[in-house]
């Protein structure tokens, strides 16, 4: 149990990492940043959730542009559907 928490944790820092290290340094890259989230994307959003259910499936949600999305991986993260919209 404290490896599947020390993975989740790992998976949470890396993609809420990599949201947070987006910075805007002109216009042009605010337009571009933009542009890449306006189409649903997890490193766009600012906190996941995720979750493991009873038959290994990760799970994962998050917000983007005031909606909800899920993604699911049967990979351990390796590998995610395309998000679906639940809200």
């Amino acid at each position: 149990m404290k490896s599947l928490s020390s993975f989740l944790f790992l998976i949470t820092l890396v993609v809420s990492g990599c949201a947070n290290e987006t910075t805007v340094k002109s216009a042009a890259d605010d337009q571009a940043t933009k542009a890449v989230c306006a189409n649903p994307h997890n490193l766009c959003s600012e906190t996941i959730s995720a979750a493991f259910d009873s038959k290994g499936m990760l799970w994962i949600a998050w917000v983007n542009n005031d909606h909800i999305y899920v993604q699911s991986s049967n990979d351990k993260g390796l590998s995610f559907t395309s998000p679906v919209m639940v809200n």
